[in-house]
């Protein structure tokens, strides 16, 4: 990956992490839980990103979980068409990395 990609997700993830240590800080709960698998995905992101590994299935799988978990998360605290959609996209890529997974294995 090139410079400019390594300093972005570095940027993202410590964007993510200040935001996390904020809504800590001001005792905001609801908040702190659902911004968790955000930062889950921006710490799968970068290592995947400073690892040269995102073609890998291990990191196209965390991805994805991660996307659902996200979804499900902000749905359950509230949300509404767009959270079952981001479920239902990580969802349908999961099961897309898992057809590869089969059809590559035989």
């Amino acid at each position: 990956m090139t410079a400019v990609a390594k300093a972005f997700v570095s940027l993202l993830l410590l964007v993510g992490l200040w935001i996390e240590y904020s809504h800590l800080r001001s005792g905001d709960v609801d908040e702190f839980v659902t911004f968790l698998p955000a930062l889950y995905i921006f710490g799968v992101l970068a290592v995947g990103v400073f690892r040269d590994a995102t073609r890998e299935r291990w990191y196209q799988v965390a991805l994805w979980v991660g996307m659902t978990v996200w979804g499900v998360v902000e749905y359950l605290f509230g949300g509404g068409w767009w959270e079952l959609a981001l479920v239902a996209v990580g969802l349908m890529m999961l099961g897309s990395v898992g057809y590869e997974y089969l059809q590559t294995r035989e």
